[in-house]
């Protein structure tokens, strides 16, 4: 024979001069018809689905739905609904989630957030620096030393900040007159040059201020006003500025 067409769409070969249409709802996977009427693909029913909305199908999944036949994808249901099983065919199978799911959630673990419904299902939504399902875990930012040249990490909830470090710079300020501080108020007192005395209070971190006295020391830890000295003395105030340095 000359001349021979394919069968067209939707339809299956029946002899050499026939070809039939599918049967109703039943469709072919191909441009062109198909050899037997096994080609011809039945729709997916209610509850599944596929890509071309006929056979082979799956199962809608966990909280989906599909009520129509022959269909390419399923329906979802609401955020705070879900279903039992798969293949679900009606949107009655969408049932809410009861609030007690969030307290079986609580009950385990949700003390660093709160519970909420997400996707389906009962969740800890985590307070900033935790994470995890239970959210128990914190999240230590400043544990990969996120700071450079020698600043230091402050975790601030979620996030963190580097405080440099300071460069103290200190000097005696000389009082005008005489000055000294009562025996129970200075923390030592050594014969020593004025000048020995003035570097001992600058190298000494816990020094507030120092006097001289008749080729004495007296190195004062407390900060307490000084009082007027009837002989002659000399008093220096230690101060102290912090430079920071910026990177």
């Amino acid at each position: 024979m000359t001349d021979c067409k394919p069968c067209g769409r939707n339809k299956h070969w029946v002899n050499a001069t026939t070809c039939e249409d599918c049967p109703t709802g039943y469709k072919t996977d191909v441009m062109n018809g198909v050899p037997d009427i096994e080609g011809c693909k039945a729709p997916c029913p209610a509850g599944k689905y596929s890509l071309t909305g006929h056979e082979p199908c799956e199962e809608c999944p966990l909280h989906y739905y599909q009520d129509d036949e022959a269909q390419t994808t399923c329906k979802e249901c609401r955020e705070n609904e879900e279903t039992e099983s798969v293949g679900c065919n009606s949107s009655s199978s969408c049932v809410t989630i009861a609030s007690t799911e969030c307290s079986k959630l609580t009950w385990t673990g949700c003390n660093n957030g709160k519970c909420e419904i997400q996707n389906h299902e009962a969740v800890c939504v985590c307070n900033e620096g935790y994470f995890g399902a239970s959210c128990k875990i914190f999240n230590d930012v400043c544990q990969s030393s996120p700071c450079f040249n020698g600043g230091t990490c402050v975790q601030n909830g979620h996030l963190f900040n580097c405080t440099c470090p300071s460069n103290k710079v200190c000097e005696l300020q000389k009082r005008s007159g005489n000055y000294a501080v009562g025996d129970a108020e200075y923390e030592s007192a050594n014969k020593k040059s004025a000048e020995a005395c003035e570097s001992e209070c600058l190298n000494d971190e816990k020094c507030r201020a120092m006097y001289y006295v008749n080729g004495f020391c007296f190195i004062v830890y407390k900060d307490v006003p000084p009082k007027e000295y009837t002989g002659t003395s000399l008093y220096y105030d230690k101060v102290c500025n912090h430079t920071y340095s910026k990177y």
